[in-house]
């Protein structure tokens, strides 16, 4: 068996640990950014804790963790850690962007798929939410941007799914949210069509228009 050795000039940088406990890593999304006057660093994560009897809360929840950047770009330990989220609603995709320009200048946006857990229709719970925060991040807004929305209603589910943000159509800008949907037959017991669809907010994510099918185009 050959045995390949590197031998490296100087020492890799020891990695940091970010949370601890029961912390699930299947999803982390980071963004870092320069406001003018401090480098943020952001890192979306989801954490379980323990579900409330009526099962409404708890569960895998959505978090994230906040500092600042030295000069060589390091964070600045420690880090922040705030609860965006504590709904049972098993979060997943979870993204992070920044508003770049406009009025919501340096606005962090978070976006993540997950099941209404307070929907007694079970082909009815998909929804996607935005959580967003303005300096000094102190606090989180929540916001859901769609649910059970698609090519067939009810029995949509949302997959894999992205915000994006241009600086289009007035101050604000806009905030694109894609998603992939998996719609069913009207007995909602067979998938007909995976299709991605796309809604816009142009006030920072507040308040979201129709939802439109990207692709295929409607009608193929």
């Amino acid at each position: 068996m050959p045995v390949i050795i590197e031998i490296l000039s100087s020492g890799r940088p020891f990695p940091l640990q970010i949370t601890n406990l029961t912390v699930d890593e299947l999803d982390p999304s980071v963004v870092t950014f320069d406001d003018g006057a401090t480098k943020h660093i952001f890192i979306a994560y989801r954490k379980t804790s323990k579900v409330s009897p009526d099962g409404l809360t708890g569960g895998v929840n959505v978090w994230v963790a906040h500092t600042t950047l030295d000069a060589g770009g390091l964070p600045v330990l420690p880090f922040t850690y705030s609860v965006v989220s504590n709904t049972n609603d098993d979060p997943n995709d979870l993204r992070l962007i920044r508003m770049h320009s406009g009025t919501y200048l340096n606005r962090v946006v978070l976006t993540w798929t997950g099941s209404d857990p307070a929907e007694t229709n079970p082909d009815a719970t998909s929804w996607a939410r935005i959580a967003y925060a303005d300096p000094p991040y102190a606090a989180w807004t929540i916001r859901t941007i769609q649910k059970n929305e698609g090519s067939l209603q009810p029995c949509n589910t949302a997959r894999v799914s992205f915000p994006l943000f241009r600086v289009a159509g007035g101050g604000a800008g806009q905030i694109i949210y894609v998603w992939e949907t998996l719609a069913n037959t009207a007995g909602c017991t067979t998938l007909s069509a995976v299709t991605t669809n796309a809604k816009i907010s142009t006030d920072g994510g507040s308040t979201w228009g129709v939802t439109t099918q990207v692709f295929p185009p409607p009608g193929n």
